[in-house]
């Protein structure tokens, strides 16, 4: 595809994406199942690659900000220099891919699942904050809590979830973050 833009002419102006939705648990936490491997809040499923190449993108940097699927929708429309969709939760991620990115940035992500369809679920609904300092916090419909710090807890293998000193800034601010949309969400993930 590539050489083929390029002996069209049109590489030096085109935006090349690479993403997936989800990742896929290859045994990590005891977790393997044939169908639905992916629904976790888990750092396998959770995180996924983006690598994104094209006019003004710097060559071979890597950016450790927290950008969602949710992202790509108004990131697409700036490229085309239209407005974002009106209803978009996501933000365009184009200051990121500049020589020098703003310093201030989103501070949170929701992740979640809720499955509908019984035959499909495989893991329990939940509701999980990301934070950009590394903070990993999961109340599932189980009323079960888990807790990570990923700068010390890297492969989320110890719960560190204290139900005599819940973290109530994360759990209030993931209330928040279930309930925004389009610009209250934005603002929501920038706050600290």
């Amino acid at each position: 595809m590539l050489d083929l833009l390029e002996d069209r002419g049109e590489l030096a102006n085109t935006y090349v994406v690479f993403a997936t939705d989800n990742g896929v648990h290859m045994g990590q936490h005891r977790y393997v199942i044939p169908r639905g491997s992916k629904s976790t809040p888990y750092e396998e499923a959770a995180s996924t690659p983006l690598m994104i190449r094209g006019p003004g993108v710097p060559h071979g940097v890597v950016r450790t900000q927290l950008v969602a699927n949710n992202d790509l929708a108004p990131t697409f429309a700036a490229w085309a220099a239209l407005p974002p969709p009106e209803n978009a939760d996501g933000r365009s991620i184009t200051p990121l891919l500049s020589e020098t990115p703003p310093s201030a940035w989103r501070t949170a992500l929701l992740n979640e699942s809720r499955f509908v369809r019984p035959e499909y679920q495989t893991f329990p609904n939940y509701e999980a904050i990301f934070t950009a300092s590394g903070e990993r916090y999961v109340e599932y419909a189980t009323d079960e809590k888990e807790l990570y710090n990923l700068k010390t807890d890297p492969y989320e293998l110890t719960n560190s979830y204290d139900a005599a000193a819940p973290p109530t800034g994360l759990s209030s601010r993931l209330r928040v973050l279930e309930k925004c949309a389009g610009e209250t969400c934005r603002k929501a993930e920038n706050r600290q």
